[in-house]
Formats: C-alpha cells, sequence, structure tokens
C-alpha cells in the first residue's frame, strides 16, 4: 500500500497525513530538480493544504512554513517576483511566529534566517537595493545568534551559509555604491542557497 493509500485509510491519522505531506514536498523538490515547475508547484499545494490543515499543530507550523518558502522559490524561477515576495513574507510570519515561541530551537531559528535571506534575494532581483541590505541584515544578525549558541556545529550548509550570506551583502553594497559586480560574484553570492 502507497503512503497516499494509508493516508486515506484514516484522515484524522496526524503521523500519517504528515508523512504524505512530506511525499509530496519531496516530490516537488524532485520536480524542481527536474525544472518542472507546474509538477513541482502542483506537488507543494498539495503539501501546504496538508499542513495548513493543522494550525494548531506546531511541528505542522514548520511544514507550512517549509511549503510557503518552497512556493516562493517556485515563483521566483517563473520570474514572479511579486508572488515569490507574498510566499516569503507568509514563510516569515510563521517562522517569526515560531522563533519567538522558543528562541533556543534551533530548527526555527534557521527557518527564520531562510526567510530573511529569501526576502532580501528577492529584493534584490526587484532592484529593491536598500530593502534587500536591511533583509541580508537580519539574516546576518540571525545567523550570528545561531553561531554564537553553537547550535548547528558541524552542520557543512549552515557553515557554508554565513560565506554565502557575506559575499550577497557585498555584492549588494557594490551595487548600491553604484559599482559594477566583479567578475563571477553574482553567481558566487546567490550559489549556496540557504536551505540548511
Amino acid at each position: 500500500m502507497d503512503i497516499k493509500a494509508l493516508a486515506n485509510t484514516d484522515s484524522a491519522n496526524a503521523g500519517w497525513q504528515h508523512d504524505l505531506a512530506v511525499s509530496y514536498e519531496r516530490s516537488g523538490d524532485v520536480a524542481m530538480a527536474a525544472v518542472k515547475v507546474d509538477d513541482a508547484r502542483a506537488w507543494f499545494y498539495a503539501a501546504l493544504a496538508l499542513a495548513a490543515a493543522y494550525p494548531a499543530n506546531v511541528g505542522w507550523q514548520g511544514d507550512l512554513s517549509s511549503s510557503f518558502t518552497k512556493l516562493g522559490d517556485v515563483a521566483v524561477t517563473t520570474g514572479e517576483l511579486e508572488e515569490a515576495r507574498t510566499w516569503f513574507e507568509k514563510a516569515l510570519a510563521v517562522s517569526a511566529a515560531l522563533a519567538n515561541t522558543d528562541s533556543a530551537n534551533a530548527d526555527w531559528q534557521r527557518r527564520l534566517s531562510i526567510s530573511y535571506c529569501r526576502l532580501g534575494d528577492v529584493a534584490a532581483m526587484a532592484g529593491k537595493l536598500e530593502e534587500a541590505k536591511d533583509w541580508f541584515e537580519k539574516a546576518r544578525i540571525n545567523y550570528d545568534q545561531l553561531q554564537r549558541a553553537g547550535l548547528f556545529v558541524g552542520d557543512i550548509e549552515f557553515a557554508q551559509f554565513g560565506p554565502s550570506l557575506a559575499a550577497r551583502r557585498r555584492l549588494l553594497q557594490s551595487r548600491v555604491d553604484g559599482e559594477p559586480d566583479p567578475p563571477g560574484s553574482s553567481e558566487n553570492a546567490v550559489s549556496i542557497r540557504p536551505t540548511w
């Protein structure tokens, strides 16, 4: 029996529904990797619908934030920057609420940094450089707090996020100052998406 059939046998079983949502999200990730954007969007909407069905479940709220972020990524891929911004703002609202309930929860703080960075990326793509600087500064502050707390010791993706964020901030500052981008700097600044 596949996960969808199993989940359909007991729609009140939150564990099975969660497993189904995770499988939808992973299917969306595969579709994005294959550049099947419409398929990815459909999978992420399916995951979102399941996560939204459990508003009182804190764990599901993290999944909701993830679905919002992934739908924002789809919108960025298709050049729909305002739609992307809307999704990332929704992810931020959920992430901030979770982070405020437990400042020691590393995963919730991580999601907050991801939201800040995604909003900075979208603002930069839209030419809103000062706004992007503000978002990246918030991401930096959050990242520094996580690093000082030692919450992600040994996590390679977390270790890469700091240099990636610094590259984004340097590139953005050069654009604000009216300087040309150094060769390869645009690619380097966004080559490491904050996914940890």
